[in-house]
Order: C-alpha cells, then structure tokens, then sequence
C-alpha cells in the first residue's frame, strides 16, 4: 500500500496554486504544512479525488476510492439529529467514542455541542471508516489540549497501519514525513 504523488500542479484561473509536489509514503503520517492559502486544502482534495489536478499524476497503490476517507472544513455533520442518530448513520469505533469522551453527549442535539465536540465527533466519524487512507484537513482545529493529546495518540497508533495525511498549522512531533507549500 503507498500513495505516490508525481510533480502536482494545480492553476486556478491561470493562478499557481502550487507545482511539482512529489512524495511517496507507505504507512505513516504525512504532515503537509503551509501558510493559510498556500494550497494545503486543495491538495487533500485532489488526493481526495474530489478536485483534478492541472498536471503531474497520483498512484494509488492498493488503495481502492472506497478506502480513502476524509475530513474537511465541512464536517458534515447533521446539526438537528442528535449526536447517537448521527452516529448511527456511519459505522464508528466505539473505542473512539471513550477515547475522545462523547458517550456523555449522545442524548444532545447536535447543534448544541461546542465547537471543539462537533470537531471530535467529525474525527470519530472519519477515522472509523475502514480504510487505508485517511485525509485530514486542520483536524485540530477548536480541540483543546487535552483532546490534541487524545487525537495524537490515536492516529499515531494508526499510522502503523495506515497512510494518514494531515494538513495542520500545528507541529506533530511523531509526523514521518514533512512537506511544507510554503514557498
């Protein structure tokens, strides 16, 4: 299983994006840091497949679409259900559940929850999906340090399994490879 990314450009409106973006990781955190606009959320998305990119080329290898999952800005999370119906929409690792402490929130209404729950309760829902490859845009974002710390030991322990990719202003210290938009 690896994700290769070949030379990545992406233009918009004649306007470089980024270019020639290349890495290759097998199992193992990917850290993608970069000043805010400097095409970190663009990047997951074309890893994601949910935007092309203008040139350069991306190889899946042994990872089908089904197994990639992904966690954006949007956390796509219904507000009026509360939290065990939302829950009960996606398969989630309860584990996950006691890890970040949300059992206690099940009975709420969704839109009720602070920020930083609604973050815990997208990250619960994207890193219990079954796959190889997980896609995190700023996923500790409004997460107290309590919560960081919780997240970080968390994919840690899945990285020796799985291909993670973060996009984070944030320091991991345990991240396997570093690459930085900044130009």
């Amino acid at each position: 299983m690896k994700l290769i990314a070949r030379k990545i450009s992406k233009k918009i409106n004649n306007k470089i994006i980024f270019e020639d973006i290349s890495f290759e990781i097998e199992k193992g955190i990917l850290l993608i840091k970069g000043k805010n606009g400097s095409g970190k959320t663009t990047l997951l998305k074309i890893l994601a497949q949910f935007e092309k990119q203008t040139s350069g080329e991306i190889i899946y290898d042994d990872i089908k679409k089904f197994e990639i999952s992904y966690l954006g800005h949007k956390l796509g999370i219904y507000l009026e259900l509360k939290v065990e119906e939302n829950l009960r929409l996606f398969p989630v690792n309860e584990q996950f559940l006691k890890i970040f402490e949300i059992e206690k929130f099940l009975n709420y209404k969704t839109k009720n929850l602070s920020r930083g729950n609604l973050q815990k309760l997208a990250i619960i829902r994207a890193l219990s999906k079954p796959g190889k490859l997980y896609l995190l845009d700023e996923p500790t974002v409004s997460l107290d340090e309590f919560s960081k710390e919780k997240f970080f030991s968390l994919i840690e322990r899945l990285s020796k399994e799985k291909i993670i990719v973060i996009t984070s202003h944030e320091f991991i210290p345990f991240h396997h490879q570093l690459l930085s938009l900044d130009q």
